[in-house]
């Protein structure tokens, strides 16, 4: 199994991953022209996607997803709360298959399966993608407020994590925000600090994880170099890979 980062951010997330047979994206939050440029400097092509699967409604993760959708015909796995929320006509539920919040689907050689989030969506998943060929797995939260039993009990055990690290506390506290939107992101249903991913990334590698990838970064109230920092003070351990999703740079995680 081979995954990247194509976008992280505020402005748009995409996560390409592929194996043996198959070829998904988790969300699609930029442009077609964009997300195919990605995938086609990577050597591949939209054609080769077999399935799209989406974390939630909000715009920075479904922005590309009609138009690819509808002009590659790819097969899309959304939660059928977050669908209501996005779908405007009958052919757009055409390529669609809903889902309760935890599912658990099979795209040829990958196994995905969800797990609920706690974002100030309708409804907010991650995922745990596992390649059936090498048993190894990739864990996904890109937007949650707090790290949920559900998270914590579903990530447990992954060998490579995409974790959200978006703000550092003191930037936000200090930051030109207006308060009520601080709050909200701050709050159980907005966005996990750097101080939360540090937390909870000591957990994981406690539990088997080796690699921990920082994503969805703040361009307000965050830097790279802060969240390395953070998650890497608290882990305090030289074998455990560390690195952050760039916001428009291709980054190959595993």
């Amino acid at each position: 199994m081979k995954a990247y980062s194509l976008f992280s951010g505020s402005k748009g997330n995409c996560i390409y991953i592929k194996s043996e047979k198959a070829h998904i994206l988790v969300d699609c939050g930029v442009c077609e022209k964009r997300t195919r440029q990605s995938i086609e400097s990577l050597g591949d092509k939209m054609d080769d996607l077999d399935a799209i699967f989406i974390t939630h409604e909000h715009s920075d993760h479904v922005n590309g997803l009609r138009v690819i959708e509808k002009r590659y015909s790819i097969p899309v796995h959304i939660t059928a709360l977050s669908a209501k929320e996005i779908v405007k006509t009958k052919e757009e539920l055409e390529n669609m298959y809903l889902h309760e919040v935890r599912f658990e689907v099979q795209i040829n050689d990958l196994e995905i399966s969800s797990f609920e989030l706690s974002h100030d969506s309708v409804c907010a998943v991650g995922y745990v993608v596992k390649d059936l060929n090498t048993m190894e797995t990739l864990g996904i939260a890109t937007d949650t407020g707090v790290v949920t039993s559900d998270m914590k009990m579903s990530l447990v055990g992954c060998k490579t994590v995409i974790l959200e690290s978006n703000h550092d506390s003191d930037m936000l506290k200090f930051g030109s925000y207006p308060e009520d939107l601080k709050r909200r992101i701050k709050g159980k249903h907005g966005h996990l600090s750097n101080e939360n991913a540090a937390e909870f990334a000591c957990y994981l590698v406690e539990n088997g994880t080796k690699r921990i990838v920082l994503f969805h970064l703040s361009d307000e109230n965050n830097k790279p170099e802060l969240a390395i920092e953070t998650v890497k003070k608290a882990v305090n351990n030289d074998k455990i890979q560390i690195m952050v999703a760039e916001k428009n740079n291709i980054v190959e995680i595993i």
